[in-house]
Protein backbone atom coordinates (compact mmCIF):
# COMPACT_ATOMS: atom_id res chain seq x y z
CA UNK A 1 0.00 0.00 0.00
CA UNK A 2 1.18 3.27 -1.35
CA UNK A 3 1.11 6.29 1.09
CA UNK A 4 -1.38 7.80 -1.79
CA UNK A 5 -3.52 4.71 -1.61
CA UNK A 6 -3.72 5.31 1.90
CA UNK A 7 -4.53 9.01 2.45
CA UNK A 8 -7.44 8.20 -0.76
CA UNK A 9 -9.07 5.50 1.88
CA UNK A 10 -8.89 7.65 4.52
CA UNK A 11 -10.83 10.23 2.52
CA UNK A 12 -13.58 7.91 1.24
CA UNK A 13 -14.08 6.51 4.35
CA UNK A 14 -14.41 10.63 5.85
CA UNK A 15 -11.74 10.55 8.44
CA UNK A 16 -9.53 12.51 9.71
CA UNK A 17 -5.97 11.18 10.97
CA UNK A 18 -6.63 11.08 14.32
CA UNK A 19 -9.84 8.82 13.54
CA UNK A 20 -8.08 6.53 11.38
CA UNK A 21 -5.77 6.23 14.11
CA UNK A 22 -7.73 5.91 16.64
CA UNK A 23 -9.36 3.08 15.05
CA UNK A 24 -5.84 1.67 14.35
CA UNK A 25 -4.63 1.45 17.78
CA UNK A 26 -2.15 4.06 16.77
CA UNK A 27 -0.78 7.51 17.54
CA UNK A 28 -1.59 9.96 14.79
CA UNK A 29 1.71 11.32 14.05
CA UNK A 30 2.20 7.38 12.61
CA UNK A 31 -0.66 7.87 10.41
CA UNK A 32 0.68 11.28 9.48
CA UNK A 33 4.26 9.07 8.75
CA UNK A 34 2.85 6.65 7.00
CA UNK A 35 1.19 9.02 4.58
CA UNK A 36 4.44 11.31 4.19
CA UNK A 37 5.52 7.95 3.11
CA UNK A 38 8.49 8.83 5.65
CA UNK A 39 7.68 5.18 7.49
CA UNK A 40 6.53 2.23 5.90
CA UNK A 41 2.46 1.07 7.03
CA UNK A 42 3.24 -2.58 8.61
CA UNK A 43 1.87 -5.52 6.61
CA UNK A 44 -0.96 -5.77 9.76
CA UNK A 45 -1.97 -2.15 9.52
CA UNK A 46 -2.61 -2.50 5.83
CA UNK A 47 -4.87 -5.45 6.35
CA UNK A 48 -7.05 -3.80 8.67
CA UNK A 49 -6.89 -0.48 6.70
CA UNK A 50 -8.22 -2.82 3.85
CA UNK A 51 -10.80 -4.43 5.78
CA UNK A 52 -12.42 -1.19 7.08
CA UNK A 53 -12.31 0.48 3.59
CA UNK A 54 -14.11 -2.72 2.37
CA UNK A 55 -16.50 -2.51 5.75
CA UNK A 56 -17.41 0.91 5.40
CA UNK A 57 -17.59 1.75 1.44
CA UNK A 58 -19.24 5.11 2.08
CA UNK A 59 -17.99 7.41 4.94
CA UNK A 60 -19.85 6.63 8.13
CA UNK A 61 -21.74 9.69 9.74
CA UNK A 62 -19.52 12.22 12.16
CA UNK A 63 -20.12 11.59 15.88
CA UNK A 64 -22.35 13.46 17.22
CA UNK A 65 -21.31 15.89 20.14
CA UNK A 66 -24.26 16.41 22.52
CA UNK A 67 -25.24 19.90 23.60
CA UNK A 68 -27.15 21.66 26.04
CA UNK A 69 -30.59 22.99 25.53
Amino acid sequence: MTPAILKSIRAALGWSQTRLAEELGVARNTVTRWEMGLNPIPPMAQRLIKSMANEWPTAPPPKQKQTRK
